[in-house]
């Protein structure tokens, strides 16, 4: 009997022990936390927010399909107030004290090449799903930044593409001062020299980003007298600029380009943007594909409203993360990354491909027109000129390679 007293104890400690251990079951269930640190406030919060419903569309949609590895994802977001050594404390607060998984955002690209310095230096993943600036992936690219919009490089390209076959050749530009502006104006004028002869800008302005009044600006703008305005302001500032712009009558006066133009710039500036102003954007809601409309279709029943371009790259990025995790069938970081690395994920406006070397996302740029709708009376819709697809315009692997060797 003291034998069998004996067994039935250790047996007993071993039950004890083993029921300590979390289960199989319980640890599928613990939920894939993602990060996202970006600017929730300030001149950029709205577009954020933005990018944001669509990402929550897409982890809505993974999670009702029994999420992924068989894990429900959750997000931890975080402000970075559009201040670099914020994105960066966003960084290590997600990463070490949260303990996220991956990490997804940043619109600001002052912020992204801070942030993305980082995340080469600690080997973590940081998946921009918007700041431009080709520096991030091209001379600055490494391992553990993957990107998958298009760059500046490619929006100028994309632009020049379509505006070197128009007739117009005295260019002016009003750009925000600092890398993302700096770096939409270089890439476009690049481009046109090299595609358009006769090519010359007149005058630039280089407003801070958030400047309250751009009267100064417009009436140089005015005194230039170019026959194209090239825009790189975005998101408040290009809402400033149209308001205060529409009184002096300067869109009756030249053509005016928006790098970015599309619904999330359109539908909060509403009747206040004029008709047949041009501009670019990597999404437009009225494609006519069956992917698209289904995707239509789901956006407006979530939220009320039709999706923006920046609903759209929200959405796109966290399947496209979210298709390299089911590749990999894993967590870990290294072999999610060497997933990424030449995959093409299906979306609905058509496929984007990450590029092997240079983690660059392949998604295209739509020339429109800005257009009255009957059945939106709110805003403008963007009308297709010409779409440009992302292969025609990747800066080519060699340049890449020379850019980052320092050559």
């Amino acid at each position: 009997m003291a034998f069998t007293g004996k067994r039935l104890l250790t047996w007993f400690m071993i039950a004890a022990f083993l029921g300590s251990l979390p289960s199989p079951a319980l640890a599928q269930r613990k939920p894939i936390r993602i990060g996202i640190p970006d600017s929730f406030s300030g001149i950029a919060a709205e577009f954020v927010r933005d990018k944001l419903d669509g990402a929550k569309l897409a982890v809505e949609e993974i999670n009702a399909k029994g999420g992924l590895l068989g894990r429900k994802i959750e997000l931890v977001l975080r402000d970075n107030q559009l201040r670099p050594p914020k994105g960066v404390e966003n960084m290590i607060d997600l990463y070490d004290r949260e303990k996220v998984d991956f990490v997804v955002g940043i619109i600001s690209s002052a912020v992204l090449l801070a942030t993305s310095q980082w995340a080469k230096e600690h080997k973590r993943l940081l998946f921009a799903w918007d700041a431009r600036t080709q520096k991030a992936t091209d001379e600055q690219g490494h391992r553990y930044l993957v990107r998958s919009l298009s760059n500046t490089y490619m929006d100028g390209l994309a632009m020049a593409t379509f505006f070197a076959k128009q007739p117009w050749t005295k260019y002016a530009t009003i750009s925000p001062d600092y890398e993302y502006g700096h770096s939409v104006v270089e890439n476009f004028e690049m481009h046109m020299k090299h595609l358009k002869p006769g090519f010359q800008i007149v005058h630039q302005a280089w407003p801070k980003i958030g400047e309250i009044d751009l009267s100064s600006y417009i009436t140089a703008l005015l005194n230039a007298a170019p026959e194209v305005l090239y825009v790189g302001l975005w998101g408040g500032d290009a809402m400033t600029f149209i308001k205060q712009a529409k009184p002096y009558g300067l869109f009756d006066k030249m053509q005016v380009i928006f790098l970015q133009g599309g619904m999330s710039l359109l539908m909060p500036v509403g009747n206040a943007m004029p008709e047949n102003v041009w501009a670019g954007t990597n999404y437009v809601f009225t494609v006519e594909t069956p992917e698209n409309k289904a995707f239509v279709e789901r956006f407006q029943a979530r939220y009320g409203r039709v999706p923006t371009d920046y609903n759209y790259l929200g959405y796109a990025a966290f399947q496209i993360l979210a298709a390299g995790i089911r590749k990999a069938k894993s967590l870990d970081q290294e072999k999610v990354i060497n997933a990424l690395e030449g995959l093409t994920v299906k979306l609905p406006a058509g496929p984007v491909t990450i590029r092997a070397f240079d983690h660059q996302g392949d998604m295209g740029l739509y020339i429109v027109k800005t257009v009255k709708d009957p059945n939106y009376p709110q805003f403008l819709i963007p009308k297709v000129v010409e779409y440009v697809g992302g292969e025609k315009i990747l800066r080519p692997l060699d340049e890449v390679k020379k850019l980052r060797e320092g050559k």
